[in-house]
């Protein structure tokens, strides 16, 4: 499943800004530019500073405008999370989004809650879970869109099409993922059991294997190496048909 996301500090929101925020990504460009300014003699070059440093400021207000109460947000967002109180996390993230639309990670957070909720609370009507999955793919599209490169978009979005037997635009979602990042452990992990569905043994081996390679040794997918040896001992000893 989707990981859940730690709070987020200054320093890790405005690298998940940068990341996601084309304006943001600018204004870190302008900002290399001022930091970049040589130093002559104790003296400060000076000549170029002043409209550099306008440019930045520009971008830096239109990109992250509300971007205080917007990391204020996300942080009550991912507390609530936390708490499995996902409505009150869905809350927080769309009020985040009022703030600071076009930051990715944020509509990534929001797909993860809704999609936590589809799952994790008690409904009776089957057309809710629907609805809720429908809305966190929504989410994650939105994201994607905003930054193409947002890998956990990609790997949740297979999720999603994973629960809703879309299976060839999971195994698309996740192959998205590690052109991205080849080394992304999680996407090639989901990828073997993909493949090992479809029948695919070639493939889930591949992917497996992949993943033991490429898994951290602090990453709580460590615990799935078994589950990925005993898949690949499993299909070597089985007839290859593909």
């Amino acid at each position: 499943m989707v990981r859940v996301p730690k709070r987020l500090g200054k320093e890790s929101m405005f690298k998940r800004l940068q990341e996601s925020c084309p304006k943001a990504e600018k204004l870190c460009k302008i900002m290399a530019i001022i930091e970049a300014i040589s130093f002559e003699e104790g003296k400060t070059q000076m000549k170029q500073l002043p409209a550099i440093f306008l440019i930045g400021m520009s971008c830096f207000l239109s990109a992250c405008v509300g971007k205080g109460k917007a990391i204020t947000h996300i942080n009550r967002g991912i507390g609530y999370y936390e708490q499995n109180k996902y409505d009150l996390a869905i809350e927080s993230y769309r009020e985040a989004i009022s703030t600071n639309p076009e930051n990715a990670y944020v509509y990534y957070l929001l797909g993860n809650a809704y999609l936590q909720h589809a799952n994790n609370d008690i409904i009776v009507e089957a057309y809710q879970v629907q609805r809720r999955r429908n809305l966190a793919r929504e989410s994650f599209q939105k994201a994607i869109t905003i930054n193409p490169n947002l890998i956990e978009a990609h790997a949740a979005l297979g999720i999603i099409y994973m629960l809703q037997g879309k299976y060839d635009l999971e195994i698309e979602s996740f192959q998205k993922a590690i052109t991205i990042n080849p080394n992304y452990a999680y996407a090639h992990f989901n990828l073997g059991i993909a493949y090992r569905r479809r029948g695919n043994k070639q493939q889930a081996i591949i992917h497996y294997e992949n993943f033991i390679r490429t898994v951290r040794g602090d990453s709580p997918l460590q615990k799935r190496i078994p589950d990925a040896e005993y898949q690949i001992q499993l299909m070597k000893s089985e007839p290859f048909n593909e």
